[in-house]
C-alpha cells in the first residue's frame, strides 16, 4: 500500500510534577491515588534506561505520557497535557514534544476505515484499537525531513467474520457520542448501551446500541446496531 505522508509540529510539555520518590514503584503508587489517573487507563509502560520509564495513558477521550526518572537517589516524574485537537481531514494526524529528555511522536488514527497496524520506516508504532492512539518513545529525535515523516497504514486482511465481539475492530464513538472505558467494556461483552446522539441535522436522540456482526449487499462487519424503544 502507499505510504501517507502528513505533516508533524512539535509541541511543549504543558504539565509537570516536582514531588520526589524512593523508587519506580512508590512513584507509580502515588499517580495512581491522584484524580487526574482514577479513570486513566494505563496503554503501555516501557523502560527507556535503568534511570527512566514513559508510560501512555488513556484518559477520556485524550491521552498523556508520563516520565518517571531517577535523578541521584531520588524518583521524580513528569507529565503532558492530555488535551490535544486530532481533527482534520487525513485518515489520521499526529504530533511530537519531547518530555524530560524523551521524544514522543504520537497520533490518533481518524480514518473510519478498519487498521490493523501503523509503522514508521518500516517500525511499528504502539496501537490502541479501541482508542485508535499510536504513539512511540525514543530517546532520539524522530527523524522528520522537511516536515513530513510517513506512516503506512495497514487495512487488516481477516474475514470480519473471524472476529469475536471482544477483539474485533470497534471505533470509541458514536454519532457523536464518546464511549467511556466500562461502556466499550460492555459493549465487548455483548450488553447493550443507552447514549444521547446528534442526528446528520443536528438533533438529539437517545437509543441503546450493541456491538454487531453485521450484514449490507452481501457484505459482513462489525459495527454498532441502534435499538429503540
Amino acid at each position: 500500500m502507499k505510504p501517507i505522508t502528513i505533516a508533524v509540529f512539535a509541541f511543549l510539555l504543558l504539565a509537570g510534577c516536582e514531588q520526589r520518590f524512593d523508587s519506580f514503584a512508590e512513584t507509580r503508587a502515588y499517580l495512581n491515588e491522584l484524580d487526574e489517573f482514577q479513570e486513566a487507563q494505563l496503554l503501555k509502560s516501557e523502560q527507556i534506561s535503568d534511570k527512566q520509564e514513559m508510560s501512555a495513558y488513556r484518559r477520556g477521550s485524550g491521552i498523556l505520557f508520563v516520565s518517571i526518572k531517577k535523578e541521584e537517589d531520588e524518583y521524580v516524574w513528569e507529565s503532558s497535557d492530555s488535551d490535544w485537537d486530532f481533527a482534520g481531514d487525513g485518515d489520521f494526524s499526529y504530533e511530537l514534544l519531547a518530555i524530560d529528555g524523551v521524544h514522543v511522536l504520537f497520533g490518533k488514527v481518524l480514518s473510519e476505515h478498519e487498521i490493523e497496524s501503523i509503522s514508521l520506516g518500516g517500525e511499528p508504532l504502539h496501537y490502541d484499537p479501541d482508542s485508535q492512539f499510536f504513539f512511540a518513545f525514543s530517546e532520539e529525535p524522530f527523524v522528520v525531513e522537511e516536515e513530513n515523516v510517513e506512516l503506512t497504514v495497514f487495512a487488516p486482511r481477516k474475514d470480519p467474520s473471524e472476529f469475536t465481539r471482544t477483539n474485533a475492530p470497534f471505533k470509541p464513538e458514536f454519532s457523536g457520542y464518546k464511549f467511556t472505558q466500562k461502556e466499550i467494556q460492555d459493549l465487548r461483552a455483548g450488553g447493550k448501551v443507552m447514549v444521547t446522539a446528534k442526528s446528520k441535522k443536528g438533533k438529539s436522540f437517545t437509543c441503546n446500541v450493541s456491538h454487531e456482526l453485521k450484514e449490507f449487499k452481501g457484505k459482513k462487519f462489525w459495527g454498532l446496531e441502534t435499538h429503540f424503544g
